[in-house]
């Protein structure tokens, strides 16, 4: 039997800090709502002690008003500002989002690319002021963003593996999860990455928890494929968490 669990916002994420097991026990979860658009989102202390976000950013160029989202070093993990757009032009806005059937993915190597928000429906790109009711994709994946966009502006195009950078789109207070496989500087077995919660979680072996634990509540870890070019593929039945 499945049930629906409603969290009413209990503040800003920008205003919140990690609680001790005292305060909010591993398990729990609250809901924090977004300064930047107003979205509110699931937040869960999970094995390793961190607070996590448990939904997928959808922060997109607009809120629900369709004013312009602004980002700063407020609202904003140490955004590299202003924004480069593939058109040169500099703001500290999300630039709107194309059509990747016209316009895909920037292929320049620098931070000339052009910043893009992803939302699919179709072979649509919608900005979120744009969805519908019908439009529930963005409520379970989250938007798709390339890495420059994904860092804030402190990334590139494209990156190496496992890279770090000084900044990215999270709200202030709140960072990207580290990656790599239990040998780098940064994830490992570091406190604040994908594999040191893989121990804590500690299913099938001593480093990595099976795909029914992280997509378990309260981890809610979403299979929300890749983007790739022009489309969007194995929603459902993959996920590429770094």
């Amino acid at each position: 039997m499945l049930y629906a669990m409603w969290v009413e916002s209990e503040g800003d994420l920008q205003d919140f800090v990690c609680p001790d097991n005292t305060q909010m026990p591993i398990g729990t979860v609250t809901g924090l709502t977004d300064t930047r658009d107003g979205q509110t989102y699931a937040v869960a202390k999970l094995a390793d002690g961190n607070c996590w976000m448990v939904e997928n950013l959808r922060l997109g160029r607009t809120d629900g008003d369709n004013n312009t989202v602004i980002l700063s070093a407020s609202n904003t993990n140490n955004p590299l500002l202003p924004l480069t757009n593939n058109d040169g032009n500099t703001s500290n806005s999300l630039s709107a989002s194309q059509d990747p059937a016209v316009s895909a993915w920037c292929s320049d190597n620098d931070a000339i690319c052009d910043d893009k928000s992803m939302v699919f429906t179709g072979n649509v790109t919608n900005s979120v002021a744009n969805m519908t009711e019908g439009d529930q994709n963005i409520y379970t994946y989250g938007n798709y963003y390339n890495w420059y966009s994904a860092t804030a502006g402190n990334g590139k195009y494209s990156t190496t593996s496992y890279a770090t950078t000084d900044g990215d789109i999270c709200p202030s207070n709140w960072f990207l999860p580290y990656g790599n496989d239990g040998t780098g500087n940064k994830g490992g077995n570091t406190n604040g990455g994908y594999y040191y919660l893989g121990v804590k979680l500690n299913a099938i072996d001593s480093s990595t928890a099976s795909s029914e634990i992280w997509r378990s509540y309260p981890n809610n870890f979403i299979l929300s494929g890749n983007a790739d070019a022009s489309s969007i593929t194995s929603r459902f039945h993959g996920g590429m968490y770094w």
